[in-house]
């Protein structure tokens, strides 16, 4: 290649000539009454609206028996709300910022209506490998015992009398800890 001189091969040059794509910009200049129907006003503007209509098409016939389909071979809740809120935006349904505003609601309904027709699912992909809830609990519940034991011994290193690990009264205090509203409290904060 020469200094300042751009050279380019015949099969490049013939490549170019025979693109047939859409020019970068030219939907910009598409004709209004052609235009896309996310480019016109979406079909709604209020929330609670979009969801009842999402709620009313997922429960149709044909779309109830895919969308269980899709969930029992494992394809996660995730994915389908993404696919089905694309898909209503493409359709003019909803704007890209309301889409983002119904993407939690609309994951409910999905894990809704897969539990009532039974099914197992996935919410996202990797969540059957994350233990679950009662699995947490008991790594908190262990977490907690050991730092307190850890405490407990370091007041006695210090030479602080009546700290008993064999207290039962000590122990019942521990039992009767509300885990599940700490952990539910933590989880809000």
């Amino acid at each position: 290649m020469a200094a300042g001189k751009l050279t380019i091969s015949d099969q490049d040059a013939q490549a170019l000539m025979n693109y047939r794509g859409s020019i970068p910009g030219q939907s910009l200049t598409n004709s209004p009454d052609n235009s896309y129907p996310w480019e016109n006003p979406p079909r709604f503007t209020n929330r609670r609206e979009a969801e009842i209509f999402i709620l009313e098409e997922l429960t149709e016939k044909e779309t109830f028996i895919a969308l269980t389909d899709m969930i029992a071979e494992g394809i996660t809740i995730e994915d389908i709300a993404r696919t089905y809120l694309l898909s209503g935006y493409s359709r003019g349904l909803w704007t890209v910022d309301l889409l983002l505003l119904l993407a939690e609601s609309t994951s409910f309904i999905i894990m809704a209506l897969a539990e009532k027709v039974g099914l197992d699912y996935e919410l996202y992909a990797g969540d059957a490998d994350e233990p679950d809830d009662q699995e947490r609990e008991a790594e908190f519940v262990n977490k907690s015992s050991n730092i307190m034991k850890e405490k407990i011994k370091s007041l006695q290193s210090k030479g602080v009398e009546n700290v008993n690990l064999d207290n039962k009264e000590l122990k019942q205090a521990i039992e009767e800890v509300p885990v599940q509203s700490l952990l539910q409290r933590s989880e809000e904060e």
